[in-house]
């Protein structure tokens, strides 16, 4: 919900409380009542994010866990320093932005 749209919505229930002869408590408890409104769904849609996602998936051994950084995430953090370092060697641009080189 954006800054303009909270304004409108806001300057939408003064106007209509002026309409209506509601004083200014109105209109505070419209705009709070939305912002509690979006705080109170955010939290209890993490709630359920986390519990649909730690029920959905079971639990990884530690074993699985080591097995799968020495497999893949070594090899791919290697490959990821060698391509920079590539990079950084045949491009010239990109020797200009880091202020190395010649």
């Amino acid at each position: 919900m954006s800054l303009s749209s909270v304004r409108s919505f806001a300057s939408s229930a003064r106007s209509s409380s002026r309409v209506l002869g509601f004083g200014v408590f109105t209109v505070v408890f419209a705009v709070f009542g939305v912002v509690a409104f979006f705080v109170v769904f955010a939290l209890v849609e993490v709630f359920f994010f986390f519990v649909v996602v730690t029920s959905s998936f079971h639990r990884l051994r530690q074993d699985q866990i080591v097995y799968f950084c020495w497999k893949y995430l070594l090899p791919l953090s290697i490959l990821n320093v060698v391509l920079v370092m590539l990079g950084i060697a045949n491009i010239p641009a990109l020797q200009a932005i880091l202020g190395i080189g010649g």
